[in-house]
Order: structure tokens, then C-alpha cells, then sequence
């Protein structure tokens, strides 16, 4: 007698580098020749039809004739509706599951932009430390007059604007405040 062997199967899923996706768009077939035809046919009754609207009963029948005619367009926009929702279904499944998928890669990225945002505003904070202690070196007696905010212009900060550029810029400025100032002092 041979002896049983067991053999157990591996299970290899491919991974997938992008969304590959079979499918073939569904028919639907109405009958809207027939429809149309009926519809003319109902609707050539009511067609160039005038009301007598200051007569009581007229009236009433006007607002029959027109519930009548808007009972059958319901109708034909409810059908259209509930063909509309069941169509979507499976349009819905998978936009839902694609977006299951790719909130995984958003919050991938999410972290990702919260540590440059961190690092980004760091860069800014050492830049703006730095300008402020080159401005109070800088302008000696003028700096508790007036202080470093007061001057502080945000594209300083920006790295197109670059540290030099920005220390050049506070510069003028404070010499611009400082002889304004001393215009003020020499008027008191």
C-alpha cells in the first residue's frame, strides 16, 4: 500500500501597480417609441386647448386637465428614477471601494505633508529668530523703540526670497525708520 501524501497549495496573489478594470457598460432598452407615440396621442387632446378661466367649472377642469397631465409625466420620471438608482449600484460599489483604496495612499501622504509642513514652519521660525536678533544687533537704540514685529514683512520667510536678500531688506528699512525717526525727535 502507497503511502498518502498531502500536499497543501500556496496561494500567490499578484500585487497590482494599477487599477485595472473590466467592464461593459449595461444596456437598457425601453420601449419609448410606443411610449412617445402615446404620449402625443394623450397630449394632442390638451394641444392649443383654451380655458375660460373666469368660469368656475372651467377652471376646476384646467386644474384636472393639468394634474392629469403631470400624474403622467410623475409616472414616466419615477420609472426613470428607480432605472437610474438600479443602474448606479454597482457604479457606487466601486467608486466606494476606489476611494477605500486610496484613502490608504492619503493617509500615506497626509503624514508625509504634515512633516514637511512641521520642518517648513521650523525653517520659517529660524529664519524669523534670526532676522530679529540681526535687526536688534542691527539697530541697537532703535530696537526697543521699535521692535522687530513691527518691521517684519511675511515674504521674508519665503525661500525664494533667500536669508541675505531678507537681512539686505530689514537693513533699509530700518534705516528708513531710523532717520524718520530722528525727523520725529528733532520736531518735538
Amino acid at each position: 500500500m502507497a503511502e498518502e501524501q498531502v500536499l497543501e497549495a500556496e496561494v500567490i496573489e499578484e500585487e497590482a501597480k494599477e487599477l485595472a478594470v473590466e467592464y461593459s457598460a449595461p444596456s437598457i432598452a425601453a420601449n419609448f417609441d410606443a411610449l412617445e407615440a402615446h404620449v402625443r396621442k394623450i397630449v394632442s387632446e390638451y394641444d392649443g386647448a383654451k380655458y375660460d378661466l373666469t368660469d368656475k367649472t372651467v377652471l376646476a377642469g384646467a386644474k384636472n386637465d393639468r394634474a392629469y397631465l403631470n400624474s403622467l409625466k410623475n409616472e414616466i420620471e419615477d420609472r426613470r428614477k428607480a432605472v437610474k438608482a438600479g443602474y448606479c449600484v454597482p457604479l457606487k460599489a466601486f467608486e466606494a471601494r476606489v476611494k477605500s483604496i486610496t484613502s490608504i495612499i492619503e493617509d500615506a501622504s497626509n503624514n508625509i505633508k504634515a512633516q514637511l509642513d512641521q520642518a517648513e514652519e521650523e525653517r520659517k521660525a529660524l529664519i524669523y529668530g534670526n532676522l530679529k536678533a540681526h535687526y536688534e544687533e542691527f539697530a541697537e537704540l532703535l530696537a526697543p523703540v521699535v521692535p522687530y514685529e513691527k518691521l517684519h514683512d511675511e515674504k521674508w520667510l519665503n525661500k525664494s526670497f533667500g536669508e541675505v536678500k531678507a537681512k539686505k531688506a530689514l537693513d533699509e528699512k530700518t534705516r528708513i525708520v531710523a532717520r524718520d525717526y530722528e525727523t520725529l525727535k528733532a520736531q518735538s
